[in-house]
């Protein structure tokens, strides 16, 4: 029985890629073609580009799940650069609560033990709103719809 662990991470742009891809030395894997696949040797980590839209951040993690061949232990992180006014300096916030602004549907993603992350909501739009208060992207309720 193959119990490998899988850590499947899908972001929008190659420049929130070269975190992951630097650090875990991760290759571009040639044979995938849809979207920009990366895995390191031992397989454990992958990262898809998605772009951005909210049918690609849904695709690019159903591809990634079929290239990696990820069974159900894997974990999925949707990383992302967001903004929020007022906001001055860097922080990584563990996202607990999305918004679809549009339906105004609501999903909460299961929250574990964060190691002090700061905890925040964040709302997708489909279009950034410069003078928001409230964290904001264009794919996270689609990612974790997915």
């Amino acid at each position: 029985m193959d119990v490998s662990q899988r850590i499947c991470r899908v972001v929008s742009s190659e420049d929130e890629a070269k975190i992951f891809i630097n650090f875990y030395k991760m290759r571009l894997k040639r044979e995938y073609t849809l979207f920009p696949v990366y895995s390191d040797d031992l397989n454990q980590n992958w990262l898809v580009v998605s772009g951005q839209s909210k049918q690609n951040s849904s695709f690019a993690a159903v591809y990634l799940k079929n290239c990696s061949n990820s069974k159900s232990n894997s974990g999925w992180i949707n990383f992302g650069l967001g903004f929020k006014k007022n906001e001055t300096n860097s922080k990584l916030f563990y996202i607990d609560e999305i918004v679809e602004i549009k339906s105004k549907k609501h999903l909460y993603p299961s929250v574990v033990n964060t190691g002090g992350l700061l905890r925040s909501s964040i709302s997708t739009v489909s279009q950034y709103q410069s003078n928001s208060s409230y964290f904001q992207d264009l794919d996270s309720y689609y990612f974790y719809k997915t």
